[in-house]
């Protein structure tokens, strides 16, 4: 091809250099200096005047480097979107990393010569008879062909249709003259081609088709962001293509699907793309005709022998004609002269049964798009029924729904559960129009709307149902848990998936019962009652594990046991819609009986699943429901005890505690805990039958044997803490006399503080301390007593959380205010085995987690009996603590000192300066990442919350004691330190609100210590206040952060507090010693103290918002 006269003089020795930078700079291999001096040069080729020519030149040679051809389209795109909107172009292609140059200035001419070239350039690969230069596999690459169209969509947007008014006529000029004809019927496939001889037009069609899907995404597409001005040009752009070009577009397309849909289906299947995008904007009837309708629902057909591509474009086609925005009643003249209801059922007959969906990847993907075009054409009817402003509508809208919901049942309900998923966006909207059709209904539905509820409920109900083949309890015995064992990943999958569909079914499920609670009521019931009798009727749930196959399949009393479950949500929503004649909240009462004592449908369904022994039915997936049940039905069990030692049997035996599924085990000790919670009324004359059944799961085995010179194995024992707390609980039940529970106590924890006293003097024995210097006794152990150590760590950190966890039932110290419960010095003796096993593994931070848990369990039992253990504690605890068990220590502090408040006096005396050390050297450490600053923050929440309870507590006079007085100057500096740390509003906050809280204890005028000396509270706090209220919201605080008034909000609080404390004072101490001190201005200095003694708290405020923002 001749190249223009305009560009054979840049076409030199350039070009070559261009293609040697465009390959260094894509080649992995290259040293990072040549790959820098490559980007440079391809910026300045980018940036330079004439850089586009050259590259336009280099592209219509036709370069044999699929890259550098790439790279040229990619310097004209630049230079054409830079045209249009110059900042935003040059931001995006710096952002993509194309360019951080500004692009050239075109000129009309410079237009007009990029235009005729690229048109000339693509005339020519278009061409039937095109030269192997032209129509090279290079020029083929689709990305390429992409960027093409991308340009000459860009040189459209710029040029038409001013300057560019045959854009349209220079676009269908590119196909075979029979396929730019108007579209008619009555032609066989490739009749047109043949009858011309052009045969070898794919490639022009190809292009054709690229350029107008480029053209929807430069004007129409709604993803992209566009300035107003771009919105204004693409509206008129779309309203000039509607008066014409569109029009033989349409025809062009229909052509292109009628003569290639058997030589070339992709470009079949891409022609119904642009129909599909176009649709949106375009008339329908230019789509909804007697020439596209029958051609598109013949790829539907279940007879057509049409590629499985095609077929899925025709599907997608018709969802966008269905769902094209349109009046309701235009839209539902659509849909009749679609005769879609009919079509599709046609379809429909082609994919059920959908057994072979499987094996066959096309069957299954078409099934799946045929469900999208049934949601999406129920959600178009929804809509039209939501939109319609008469009745007549309303009604066509209504009846077309009941028309499709047989068909929409049938993808719903199938064992395929792609197609229920598919199509479930349209139950969830035709729901909501339910409701909103009873409210206008005078809150009644008709006989109709009731059968289609009803339908759908069936439906919901079977879908809720495992699969024969299906495994609930997954390869873990976790449902829907992952194993990242390759081998179960996919079931594991197919589990979480299926536990997905449920919880989206359940929504559905509840909603019926708001909706219509005596359909859903009814129904529900029924099925589990049929599948509980079908058991009983097989003598049991029992009897089916006698060896033989049971008589009713596990999905089905899998369905039963969670419908049961269900069933008690679905009360509260029904109760919650007002219409269903059932009490709300607390009001609902027991489920199971009426007010008057009567049993009501549930109770008799609970009656009859207990005497059917469901729980027993040998499937693993049974039993856990049952817990979940029987915890949610609690009061039955209260009110028909007669049922309960089943019901614990269930829990205590290989059903639940014992049985080999570790998740089945944890769940079942956790709700086993709540369950006799809830009926721990009837439990005291069981109490002996459940310990004995858990009795050997109470046995916290030691550490193994050292199997080597590497010394012992740690052990795999995993402490089930609810099971120590459902101990605690039972013996600790108010009907059991106190000397009848102190004996329990006694039997509970003597194997347990034995085995502390025996991992203690293990410990002693693998390695002993060294004079007391636990760093020296850690770092002295060979590596075979490490491992001996820590396995001993963890034998008697799992015995501690035992002691602790058994001790949290006992009820507290504070209700027998005259005598001692006799399992005080029971736990009081536990308490010492504790600290001796404590003080033997300090170093280790599991015992140490182990003891402050225990050890916040049993202070609440034993009350002030607990205190002579405290100092003991804490000091081991703060002597080895790592930096994040810091935090927990504090807290765990604040909770005592709240609870028990001045009398814990003497042991916070002694305990504020270890605190304060170990705080200190943990808060003077530089984070190093975000770990650790996160672990800063946490610190100082803690720390800070630490001095809070104090102050809470009545105990701020330790800060001020003779022994403490020398630390507190560091402690009230750390607090405003805290105050002034930007990084954490939280953090400022409490700092702050605690400065007010010391300040308003030690004020003026106060009683304070004959060590403090007079005026103290002036010279030091009284300039640490001023500080926080003058300096903190300066250099902290953004006028436009939200955050900001929160803070202000405290430093008005400290403003308040100061001026109670010392009156005028403050004020005068404001305005003649701190504001010159700081340099702030007379005239400036006065404003803001009268502020602070004018204005009221929120003016005084929003004065300081305004202060702020001045020195911004």
């Amino acid at each position: 091809m001749a190249m223009p006269s305009a560009l054979a003089d840049t076409a030199t020795a350039d070009a070559v250099t261009l293609q040697q930078a465009v390959a260094a700079a894509l080649d992995p291999t290259t040293t990072a200096q040549i790959k820098q001096q490559a980007h440079a040069y391809l910026d300045a080729i980018k940036s330079a005047p004439n850089g586009w020519r050259l590259c336009l030149a280099l592209y219509v040679q036709g370069p044999r480097v699929p890259q550098l051809a790439f790279f040229c389209l990619q310097v004209l795109e630049e230079v054409l979107a830079y045209q249009r909107r110059p900042a935003a172009a040059a931001a995006a292609a710096q952002a993509n990393g194309s360019s951080a140059s500004t692009p050239a200035t075109l000129s009309p001419a410079d237009y007009t010569l990029i235009r005729t070239t690229l048109m000339d350039h693509i005339r020519a690969m278009a061409a039937p008879n095109a030269t192997a230069a032209a129509a090279d596999s290079i020029a083929d690459a689709a990305f390429l062909k992409n960027k093409l169209a991308q340009i000459v969509t860009l040189l459209f947007a710029a040029q038409f249709p001013a300057q560019w008014p045959s854009f349209f006529e220079d676009l269908l000029a590119l196909l075979p003259p029979p396929l730019a004809q108007p579209a008619h019927t009555g032609l066989a496939p490739g009749a047109l081609l043949e009858a011309t001889g052009a045969v070898g037009a794919a490639r022009a069609v190809d292009l054709f088709l690229r350029f107008c899907l480029a053209i929807d995404q430069e004007i129409v597409n709604m993803l992209i962001h566009r300035e107003q001005a771009e919105v204004t040009r693409n509206q008129v752009l779309k309203d000039m293509m509607r008066e014409g070009p569109v029009q033989r577009l349409v025809s062009a397309w229909f052509n292109i699907v009628v003569q290639f849909q058997a030589s070339h289906p992709d470009l079949a299947v891409a022609a119904l793309k642009n129909v599909g995008l176009y649709i949106s904007w375009i008339d329908v009837n230019l789509v909804a005709n007697d020439l596209w309708v029958p051609v598109l629902f013949s790829f539907l057909a279940p007879s057509t022998n049409a590629p499985p591509a095609l077929r899925l474009a025709a599907v997608e086609c018709v969802i966008d004609l269905v769902s094209k925005g349109m009046a309701p009643s235009d839209k539902l003249q659509l849909l009749q002269y679609l005769r879609i209801m009919s079509v599709l059922a046609t379809v429909a007959s082609g994919i059920f049964p959908t057994t072979n969906l499987d094996e066959d990847e096309d069957a299954s993907a078409f099934a799946d798009a045929v469900a999208k075009l049934v949601n999406a054409l129920g959600a178009v009817l929804v809509a039209a029924w939501e939109d319609a402003k008469d009745d007549a509508t309303r009604a066509a809208a209504d009846a077309l729904i009941t028309d499709l919901f047989p068909l929409f049942l049938q993808f719903f309900a199938d064992d395929w559960d792609e197609l229920c998923t598919a199509v479930s966006d349209f139950p969830t909207k035709w729901l909501n129009l339910i409701k909103h059709a009873k409210k206008l209904q005078g809150g009644q539905l008709s006989p109709a709307q009731l059968q289609l509820l009803a339908s759908l409920l069936r439906a919901i109900v079977h879908k809720i149902k495992y699969h024969a083949d299906q495994s609930p309890l997954g390869a873990t015995g976790n449902p829907g848990g992952s194993t990242g064992d390759d081998g179960d990943e996919d079931l594991d999958e197919d589990l979480a998936l299926f536990q997905q569909l449920r919880r989206s079914l359940k929504i559905l499920y509840d909603n019926v019962a708001y909706i219509h609670f005596p359909t859903w009521s009814e129904y529900s019931l029924q099925v589990i009652c049929d599948i509980v009798d079908r058991v009983a009727a097989a003598g049991g749930g029992a009897a089916a594990g006698t060896g033989r196959k049971p008589a009713v399949p596990w999905t089905d009393v899998e369905l039963a046991m969670h419908l049961l479950f269900l069933y008690g949500e679905g009360l509260k929503v029904a109760a919650s819609s007002g219409s269903s004649g059932l009490p709300l909240g607390k009001e609902l009462g027991s489920p199971h009986v009426t007010p008057t004592g009567e049993p009501t449908p549930l109770g008799d369904v609970l009656v009859r699943v207990m005497r059917a022994q469901l729980a027993s039915y040998p499937h693993a997936c049974v039993a856990p429901i049952f817990f979940e049940a029987a915890v949610r039905y609690a009061t039955f069990f209260e009110d028909v005890p007669e049922f309960l030692p089943e019901a614990l049997g269930v829990f205590a035996d290989q059903r639940g505690l014992h049985s080999p599924h570790p998740w089945t085990r944890s769940r079942g000790s956790y709700l086993l805990l709540r369950f006799i919670k809830s009926v721990k009324s009837k439990m005291a004359p069981l109490v002996d039958t459940v310990l004995g059944a858990l009795s050997d799961l109470l046995v916290i085995p030691p550490p193994a044997a050292p199997s080597s010179a590497k010394g012992a194995q740690v052990s795999t024992f995993t402490l089930d803490m609810h099971l120590f707390e459902t101990v605690g609980l039972l013996i600790s039940l108010e009907d059991i006399p106190q000397a009848k529970r102190a004996e329990y106590l006694q039997m509970a924890l003597a194997p347990l503080v034995q085995g502390l006293t025996a991992a203690t003097a293990q410990a002693a024995s693998i390695a002993p301390p060294l004079a007391g210097n636990t760093t020296a006794s850690v770092a002295s152990r060979t590596p075979a007593q490490e491992a001996a150590m820590a396995a001993v760590a963890a034998h008697a950190s799992n015995l501690i959380g035992a002691v602790g966890s058994v001790a949290k039932e006992f009820p507290g110290r504070h209700i027998f205010r005259d005598t001692t419960p006799p399992w005080v010095p029971i736990l009081a003796s536990a308490n010492e085995a504790v600290l001796a096993a404590l003080a033997a593994l300090r170093d280790d931070e599991r015992v140490r987690d182990a003891a402050r848990f225990a050890f916040q369990r049993m202070i609440a039992v034993m009350g002030a009996d607990a205190f002579p253990f405290l100092p003991p504690l804490t000091q081991m605890l703060l002597s080895a603590c790592s930096f994040k068990e810091v935090a927990d220590v504090l807290g765990f502090l604040g909770l005592v000192m709240y609870k028990y408040k001045q009398g814990l006096g003497e042991f916070m005396d002694a305990l504020v300066q270890p605190v304060m050390r170990i705080v200190f050297q943990f808060l003077g450490t530089a984070p190093q990442g975000t770990d650790e600053q996160l672990l800063h923050t946490q610190l100082k929440k803690e720390y800070l919350a630490f001095l809070g309870s104090a102050c809470t507590a009545g105990l701020d006079a330790v800060f001020i004691s003779a022994t403490n007085f020398a630390v507190l100057p560091d402690i009230l500096h750390s607090v405003v330190a805290c105050a002034m740390d930007r990084t954490d509003r939280a953090v400022q906050k409490a700092a702050i609100g605690l400065l007010a809280k010391l300040l308003k204890a030690w004020s003026a005028g106060k009683p304070m210590p004959a060590h403090v000396p007079a005026g103290w509270f002036d010279e030091a706090i009284r300039p640490l206040a001023a500080r926080v209220c003058f300096e903190m919201p300066v250099q902290c605080c953004d006028p436009r952060d939200a955050g900001t008034l929160v803070l202000l909000h405290e430093v008005v609080s400290l403003h308040r507090a100061m001026t109670a404390a010392q009156g005028n004072q403050w004020a005068e101490y404001l305005l003649t010693a701190y504001l010159p001190s700081v340099q702030c201005p007379p005239e400036l200095a006065q404003e803001y103290v009268a502020a602070v003694q004018q204005l009221d708290d929120k003016r005084l405020r929003e004065y300081l918002r305004q202060f702020v923002a001045r020195f911004r």
